[in-house]
């Protein structure tokens, strides 16, 4: 029988509840009730009750610039794709821009910067994040949220609050993804301190959670949205515009043009003409290097962070 015990908040903060730890590391997030939650019970993944899970692969997420939200589109960005770079997984967490939304039940699945919505603390302090999922019946989730406290200092470079780091642990809490009682190495583990960016890239135990939601929940696919990542072999192998060329990137080096097995490209948007169309996403280097109206300022960033510039070769921006 679970028991709800109130886990203590201390850094990173998905508002969960204990139940009988399973014996397995990672941890996924249960919740039997629909609507709007930032709770839930810790259960492996093999539990009878099951555990909450998109059904559909693609999820696409807006991001609100307000407060410190501004300048953090690089950063979402790369947090999102760690995701999506797991092995023998098909999710693909889609960072497509901005949103005046919010933290809010609204059918937009928002990453935003606020205060006194459940996440407090500062100086270092306190709660740093927290997200929030609309359950239907069945437990699928079919809308998540994550706020930032804006009451601390975030950063995007390592120092204070490290934005792509925490982004990275949300993600997952928006997966339906627990937190691990492994060490302190893995993304999903619950605490967090100034300075740290190991969280930025996954550990096996983190791999192997949404291993666990694809084989007990296999997603629907479809093809990548403007401005996904696609993955060049298998999957999907699709982008609904158009693969942006040079721009594949293999987390494994050894794979390119050698199976091909970690590799993944760009998804871009049909030119309108020679250039992008207004709201679309234009490759930053070639193909089209052009926006019909003009780049939003910011919004570039990058499949391979290191190109960002230093050549720009999997970079794109949205167009205004």
């Amino acid at each position: 029988m679970n028991r709800k015990t109130p886990i203590t908040c201390i850094m990173l903060a998905a508002g969960m509840l204990i139940s009988a730890l399973p014996s397995s590391a990672y941890r996924m997030w249960q919740w039997p009730g629909t609507g709007r939650v930032s709770a839930g019970y810790v259960v492996p993944c093999n539990d009878a009750g099951g555990f909450t899970h998109w059904n559909s692969a693609n999820t696409n997420w807006y991001h609100n610039v307000a407060n410190q939200g501004a300048g953090k589109d690089a950063a979402l960005y790369n947090a999102a794709n760690v995701w999506t770079f797991v092995p023998g997984a098909n999710h693909s967490p889609t960072y497509r821009g901005r949103t005046s939304a919010g933290f809010a039940t609204d059918g937009v699945n928002a990453l935003s910067w606020g205060t006194g919505l459940g996440c407090s603390g500062s100086g270092g302090t306190g709660c740093y994040a927290l997200t929030a999922i609309v359950l239907q019946s069945g437990q699928v989730i079919v809308e998540s949220d994550v706020t930032f406290n804006n009451a601390q200092t975030w950063s995007t470079n390592g120092t204070n609050i490290d934005t792509w780091a925490v982004a990275a642990h949300e993600f997952g809490h928006t997966l339906g993804i627990h937190h691990t009682e492994v060490g302190s190495g893995p993304t999903m583990y619950a605490y967090f301190a100034p300075g740290q960016t190991h969280q930025r890239s996954l550990e096996s135990d983190d791999n192997s959670a949404l291993q666990c939601s694809q084989n007990r929940y296999p997603p629907s696919l479809s093809c990548i949205p403007d401005g996904g990542i696609d993955d060049t072999l298998s999957n999907t192998s699709c982008c609904s515009g158009v693969a942006v060329n040079g721009s594949t990137y293999c987390t494994n080096p050894a794979d390119y043009n050698n199976g091909w097995a970690s590799c993944f490209h760009v998804c871009g948007s049909v030119p309108t003409g020679s250039c992008a169309p207004s709201g679309g996403v234009d490759d930053t280097l070639g193909q089209t290097s052009c926006c019909s109206g003009s780049a939003v300022s910011g919004s570039t960033r990058c499949l391979n962070p290191n190109d960002y510039a230093n050549g720009w070769a999997t970079c794109i921006h949205t167009c205004n």
